[in-house]
């Protein structure tokens, strides 16, 4: 009868590295962590160092996304600019889509590319904690707000283009389910926890302080992340001659692409057209307080940690497309549920189903783009992409005019019908 290799004939090495597994499958924070299914020990280091990195960031996202409306308003602007915080930024961020992958297809190193942008959107948060302190009349620091976190998206959109053309250079797609369904869930726990932090501090914080100290904060958190996002490794590219972006013709024939693209354009429209109308209906219908906007979005996150994991190894299992539609299916309705709510009790249930869907939905979304583009030009194609669905952020102010004319029924009720199309559509088309 032959020894197992974890008995006492097995070597050292080998029992370390049993030992270490067993550890890990009892301990799930060394497990994500030290991801031993990684088995080349470069890719195991990026993992860690871009987790540290994602959770940095996420710790600033949960400070501020949940309460950008509320900020808007209290710094003096209307509905309009309720509406406009999400769409002006979104603009700006479609305008530099393309230039941006020009600017990334033209560099050997993106993890050059990716680390010059960021510090430069990262170092621009000390004006955005400036903006709560200036004596400006009316609606002026709103829109002060507003243009500054426009400018912002400029270089952040030029790292975000580098950041994902790299990430497709550095983990083969069989396994993106598994290092990004990690990744997701503890950039959500990291998210949860911030954006309790941040309804505690706008509430207990005398006003206009509070934001002041609150961007602050993040400033913090993002040279953080900018810190372990510098430790990275990733090898230069060799660049090809010729065009720096895909051609139209090129594009056009990438059939899997553009149907891809068309399906979440309208579902993604669908989706940006309900965020601004159920924060009117927190901030305006229901009154609620930064402490309560703080808490939906906490019960929204905690959905989103405990099932990313799960959605990245069920699309590893079953593929990305086939999960991704399960995710947009759950998501499609929920705009229509949201009409009846009527206190923060009731939008508890609906937040947790948001959260829970919305995990796979945007880990999905990311990986699939990933498997329909080309490996050539791909910063290119993924600026395409980018841009296209960042022109529905021209949604939310659609969304705030439906509002106001018609009322929150029909505004949740379109929102619903561009997510059902978008549905079906990638049903039908996506291969």
């Amino acid at each position: 009868m032959t020894t197992a290799t974890t008995g006492p004939q097995a070597s050292p090495a080998s029992r370390a590295q049993t030992e270490r597994t067993q550890r890990q499958r009892g301990n799930l924070l060394g497990a994500v962590m030290s991801p031993d299914y990684l088995g080349d020990p470069e890719m195991r280091h990026n993992a860690r160092v871009s987790l540290i990195d994602g959770m940095y960031y996420a710790a600033m996202v949960g400070m501020t996304a949940p309460f950008l409306a509320l900020a808007v308003i209290a710094l003096g602007g209307n509905d309009y600019l309720v509406g406009l915080v999400a769409t002006l930024p979104a603009l700006v961020a479609l305008a530099s889509q393309l230039p941006g992958a020009a600017i990334v297809e033209g560099e050997p190193s993106l993890l050059r590319s990716t680390l010059r942008f960021a510090l430069a959107h990262r170092l621009l948060f000390l004006a955005l904690a400036a903006v709560p302190l200036l004596a400006l009349p009316g609606p002026g620091r709103a829109w002060a707000l507003i243009l500054l976190l426009a400018v912002m998206n400029v270089p952040a959109t030029v790292c975000g283009v580098a950041w994902t053309a790299m990430m497709g250079q550095i983990y083969p797609t069989n396994l993106l389910g598994r290092v990004f369904g990690d990744r997701s869930m503890m950039c959500q726990l990291t998210t949860i926890a911030a954006t309790l932090a941040a309804g505690w501090l706008i509430d207990a914080v005398p006003f206009p302080y509070n934001w002041s100290a609150l961007f602050a904060i993040c400033l913090g958190l993002v040279m953080m992340s900018w810190y372990y996002l510098a430790k990275m490794r990733v090898a230069p590219r060799v660049l090809t001659a010729g065009r720096r972006l895909p051609s139209i013709a090129a594009v056009r024939s990438e059939r899997r692409f553009i149907r891809y693209t068309v399906g979440a354009f309208v579902y993604h429209a669908g989706f940006n057209l309900s965020i601004p109308v159920v924060n009117l209906l927190f901030v305006r219908r229901l009154g609620l307080t930064g402490g309560w906007i703080g808490v939906l979005a906490t019960v929204s996150g905690l959905a989103m940690a405990l099932t990313s994991r799960f959605w990245g190894r069920l699309a590893d299992r079953l593929g990305n497309r086939a999960v991704l539609l399960r995710t947009m299916g759950g998501l499609a309705p929920l705009p229509l549920l949201f009409i009846g709510v009527h206190s923060p009790a009731m939008a508890i249930p609906l937040q947790m189903l948001a959260g829970v869907f919305t995990a796979g939905f945007m880990l999905l979304v990311f990986n699939t783009l990933l498997e329909t583009t080309p490996a050539h030009q791909r910063s290119g194609y993924v600026a395409l992409f980018n841009g296209l669905m960042m022109a529905t952020g021209a949604a939310p102010m659609l969304g705030v005019a439906l509002y106001d004319r018609l009322g929150l029924a029909a505004a949740l009720a379109a929102a619903t019908a561009l997510r059902l199309v978008g549905w079906l559509w990638l049903r039908a088309k996506l291969d």
